[in-house]
């Protein structure tokens, strides 16, 4: 077979000695979580460790699956990347306890790495010592704590969040503090996205792939002058929609780790003694505005190969032909042998319709009907690209209003949150503004501004 069943991309659920129920492999959309169901007890702990990759909507979905039990659940998550998607679901410590969570620190070399926090940890360091300074053998955590736990949740142990130390700026700074964050979150979850489209892509064009090679061997069964090989295309064909996907999310990322670094050494800046905030936060602002700059090339590279995946996929897929193909069949030519061979030729195994052409047409058709399914899905799976350029359209503009406002922290802030608040598009923007601006983010919701428009999500 040309086509093989790839494994990579499947989820699949254990359950170990302590009886810790382990998730492994890949979320998708549409990922059946019933095997989940059938390990539940009382009290159930889940341990995400073993998840190489989920969707946005996979994990809304299992987020809300799980809440759905009505049963006592905590929660590991100790990959940074599912956190920081989960993080920005709302109602967190409402549908279920965290213990783990995965989050980014600095070590003593400057280098960010992935760690491993109990939330309990983290509880105590901000009722001690607020919100800021949290570190964990030697690394100390990139921004404060409550660019980890939900502020709302913090804010109902009466905890104080945000900057406290009376320096000029502060607010000013903590603004700059959670832009970062935010700008870093809603292109990150871009890379993701494209990562997602490719998954989804290649699931799909295989599935086509594999009903198209065994609809050809058929045809040229039921057909001797029938020469038709295009399934043997689709290999490089999906290798070349790989390659402009896989040069999407280096660009984005890039991007992402430079945004990371300007995190980084924004905080080492203006922590340090007598420090000047507002010459670090000009700095600041110039440097976001060049490391934005290559954005607008991976943009445009989104809409041409969007563009190009989509022409070059449903030109090639065309199910009204191979139908043409299939019916240019004449039925007057079928004989008990021909049937025989036609039904290997297809691999139908249904024994109740050995002895009848019209029945076996009627399962070569639904194959047919199979392959237009699948090209439906991928249109839907093509329509990320276009939510990733609008979502990475609208961080270009607000660095635009930086480039144009530079020094002046407090235009910057007011219009850059404007335009935060009335160009979400998608989901994952609406939930990284409810996370980092709840005020405003309410203001938006009451005022219908940007949000009144449906809400899209990556799909």
């Amino acid at each position: 077979m040309i086509f093989q069943a790839t494994t990579e991309n499947r989820f699949w659920v254990t359950k170990n000695a302590e009886a810790i129920i382990e998730l492994h492999g890949t979320i998708k959309d549409t990922t059946p979580f019933t095997s989940i169901d059938e390990m539940l007890t009382d009290t159930n702990i889940f341990d995400l460790s073993g998840l190489t990759n989920a969707s946005w909507m996979g994990l809304r979905r299992l987020h809300d699956h799980i809440y759905s039990f009505n049963k006592p659940s905590i929660m590991n998550f100790p990959s940074s990347r599912i956190y920081e998607k989960i993080k920005l679901f709302g109602n967190l410590f409402e549908k279920y306890d965290l213990d783990n969570i995965g989050m980014l620190f600095v070590d003593s070399k400057g280098s960010i790495v992935e760690k491993s926090v109990r939330i309990s940890q983290l509880i105590d360091h901000v009722k001690s010592n607020g919100d800021y300074g949290f570190s964990l053998d030697g690394a100390r955590l990139i921004g404060p704590v409550s660019f980890q736990i939900p502020r709302m949740n913090l804010e109902r142990m009466q905890i104080k969040i945000g900057r406290s130390t009376g320096r000029k700026n502060e607010k000013y700074v903590y603004f700059w503090e959670s832009y970062l964050n935010f700008l870093y979150l809603t292109v990150n979850q871009c890379q993701t996205q494209i990562n997602d489209i490719q998954i989804g892509l290649a699931g799909e064009v295989q599935n086509i792939g594999s009903l198209l090679h065994k609809f050809e061997k058929g045809l040229t069964t039921l057909i001797p002058s029938f020469d038709s090989n295009r399934s043997h295309k689709i290999p490089a064909m999906l290798e070349t929609f790989t390659n402009w996907n896989l040069s999407l999310i280096d660009g984005i990322q890039k991007v992402t780790e430079s945004v990371l670094g300007l995190c980084v050494d924004f905080s080492d800046s203006i922590d340090c003694p007598d420090s000047d905030s507002h010459q670090i936060m000009i700095d600041l602002q110039k440097s976001l505005v060049n490391i934005m700059k290559p954005m607008e090339e991976v943009i445009q590279h989104i809409e041409v190969y969007g563009k190009n995946i989509g022409e070059a996929l449903f030109s090639f897929v065309n199910v009204k032909q191979i139908k043409s193909e299939f019916d240019s069949f004449d039925d007057k030519n079928m004989s008990a042998d021909l049937l025989e061979r036609v039904r290997d030729q297809f691999e139908i195994m249904d024994i109740m319709s050995e002895d009848s052409w019209e029945e076996t047409k009627s399962i070569i058709v639904e194959d047919i009907e199979a392959i237009k399914g699948y090209r439906k899905s991928c249109c839907v799976i093509l329509q990320g690209f276009d939510l990733c350029r609008q979502v990475l359209e609208h961080r270009i503009e607000e660095a635009k209003i930086i480039s144009h406002c530079i020094g002046d922290s407090s235009r910057i802030k007011s219009e850059v949150l404007d335009m935060i608040t009335s160009k979400m598009v998608t989901e994952q923007e609406k939930f990284c503004c409810r996370f980092f601006y709840p005020v405003e983010y309410s203001h938006s919701m009451k005022s219908g501004e940007g949000l009144g428009q449906s809400s899209l999500v990556f799909l």
